[in-house]
This record gives structure tokens, sequence and C-alpha cells, in this order.
């Protein structure tokens, strides 16, 4: 069975913005171009090292902030500022890796695949957050009847693989109002990364008191996994 590989809720790369990505020891360049497309390469320009998350986008492409060098969306080196004339040779280029957006959250390689009736629920970023836990000790805390205390009754918990999860209201003959997606991330360094996303039906938006509270709850998660809970 294929386990998901969280990087980051949708909402934490905007257009024109790199930002650093985990996926274990693997260091990412997460960024958008002007159209909002994602892309994903290798942190390390080959000029010097020099990590490309510290870089810029521009015109469309990665630009390493050392030398500038630019990379274009193939990963493909098209342009040195100390050689303005000079084509790029096709021997540099970044490595890439493959990235997916999927209910509210951005994964290398493909997103799990849902029930149906939970991949057609509206989903909206809540936030992340990064814990010094194993992936072990986070998976057990957001599986446990102690998440589904959020403020919404009959809360059921369903994992989706190893790394994911959802809580939604149990069937007992009403509509689902409210839910929530999880994804944990391997962020490397002793590091477990929790994105959650709201879920609430597909004509209704998460409303502010629902978003605080699931924002309340990963909180209260956060301070009991790193020993800070009184």
């Amino acid at each position: 069975m294929t386990v998901s590989q969280a990087l980051a809720l949708s909402n934490a790369v905007e257009c024109n913005q790199v930002i650093l990505a985990r996926a274990s020891e693997l260091e990412i360049a997460l960024w958008r171009d002007s159209a909002g497309t994602l892309h994903a390469n290798q942190n390390r320009c080959p000029h010097r090292g020099m990590r490309l998350h510290f870089g810029f986008v521009r015109d469309d492409r990665l630009n390493c902030l050392y030398h500038g060098w630019s990379y274009d969306n193939q990963g493909q080196c098209k342009y040195i500022p100390a050689h303005p004339s000079h084509t790029p040779s096709g021997v540099i280029f970044l490595q890439t890796h493959g990235v997916q957006e999927a209910y509210g959250v951005i994964w290398k390689g493909s997103p799990p695949a849902l029930p149906e009736h939970v991949a057609a629920m509206r989903s909206k970023p809540v936030r992340s957050v990064y814990l010094s836990a194993a992936l072990t000790q986070v998976r057990a805390a957001m599986s446990s009847p102690s998440f589904a205390a959020a403020g919404e009754h009959n809360l059921q918990h369903a994992s989706i693989d190893e790394n994911s999860g959802y809580w939604l209201p149990t069937d007992d003959g009403r509509v689902a109002q409210n839910g929530c997606l999880y994804a944990l991330q391997d962020a490397g360094e002793g590091k477990t990364g929790i994105h959650l996303v709201a879920l609430t039906p597909a004509e209704a938006a998460a409303s502010p008191a629902w978003l605080l509270a699931l924002s309340s709850q990963l909180q209260l998660v956060q301070l009991k996994l790193e020993g800070l809970a009184s």
C-alpha cells in the first residue's frame, strides 16, 4: 500500500513564491509560477550549493539568491547573469519532483484516494504545525477520541493510509455538517508536521467558529505531544 507524503497546505505557497518543504531528509524547493501552478525542485543550486528556497520567483522561473542562476519549470537552467549572452548547457538542471494538490493539501506524488462522499466535500486549509515528536506518536494523537472534542458531536475517525485520515459525523440520519482531514509529514530532523483541513458539505463554507475549534484542538495536540500541557 502506497503511503501519502504531505508537504504543506495549499495556502502555504502563493503565486511567485518559493518555500522549503521536506519529505523525510529530502529538502525540496516548492514554488508557484504566476499562473498558480506548483513546481518542486531539489533545494540546492548546482553552481555553489545555495539553498534555493532562499531565492525568488520571477518571470515564472526559480532564481538562486547567490549568483542569480535561473531555472524554468522543468528544472533547466536558462540564464546566468554573469554570462548574459551565453546559453547555459543542457547538463545544468535541477532534479524535479512530482507534486499534486488535493483536499487543501500539497502532496509529493499522488494524493491518497478518499471515499467518494468525502472527496465531494469542500475543503478549507486550517493550519500546519511541526512537532518534535515521532510520527507514530502523532498518528496516535490524531486518531484518538480526544481529538473529536472540537465542539462537534458524534465525530468518527477513519484512516486513509498510515499518514492521513479524517473525522466526520457518524451516520445518524442527519446531514453531515462539519468534519476535518489531516495529513502527516515526516519533516526530517525528528520533526513531524500535521496539516489540518476543515471539511464541510460542498454547498457550505466552513464557519469561523469551526475553523477556530479545529485550530484550538490542533494546538492542544501540539502542547500534549511536546510535554507542555498542564
